[in-house]
């Protein structure tokens, strides 16, 4: 019997890097890719953001191409909605945290990338520890683009870096 899952990359952070692309991944073999990222660590506190990369390796990033909502739900804290129309990148769709243990994990879905006719639709929910805070976010987003979507940025806007992790996209088979 076959999985329904089958491993399409694995990326490995090793190197105090701002950005991971994974790119080449989606293609017309499938219409939902499973993302799943594990023990990400930063170099200090910090968010991760999300954008697409198209067929010639150019990071989707125009002033409007995104839009996106999530829910954060601390435990030190009331939860609190994030949520824009018109973004360059899916902004902080995980947090980061920098001290030993503080690793951020998540899974995100990814519908009809390779489909230039369709806008690419997210989903998302992740677990990480920043500053000793537990927190889970999920979210939904959009990038609001009929194109043809081949991979994906992981990056930090601001000072810090990651230092490891490890990023694995499945493609998911539906069968009829």
């Amino acid at each position: 019997d076959m999985s329904n899952l089958r491993l399409l990359n694995e990326t490995n952070v090793s190197s105090t890097v701002t950005k991971v692309n994974v790119e080449n991944v989606f293609s017309a073999d499938f219409d939902i890719y499973k993302i799943v990222f594990d023990n990400f660590f930063a170099n200090g506190q910090d968010n991760i953001n999300l954008s697409f990369i198209n067929s010639s390796g150019s990071e989707l990033r125009g002033s409007s191409d995104y839009a996106y909502a999530d829910l954060n739900c601390q435990t030190n804290a009331s939860f609190t909605e994030s949520r824009d129309t018109a973004n360059d990148d899916i902004l902080a769709f995980c947090v980061i945290g920098s001290s030993a243990g503080e690793s951020a994990n998540g899974v995100l879905y990814t519908f009809n990338p390779f489909l230039s006719s369709s806008y690419t639709f997210v989903n998302h929910q992740n677990s990480s520890i920043r500053a000793s805070v537990n927190q889970n976010k999920k979210g939904i987003a959009v990038l609001q683009q009929a194109v043809s979507v081949t991979g994906f940025s992981f990056f930090i806007n601001g000072s810090n870096s990651f230092t490891s992790g490890v990023i694995r996209t499945y493609g998911l088979r539906v069968d009829s």
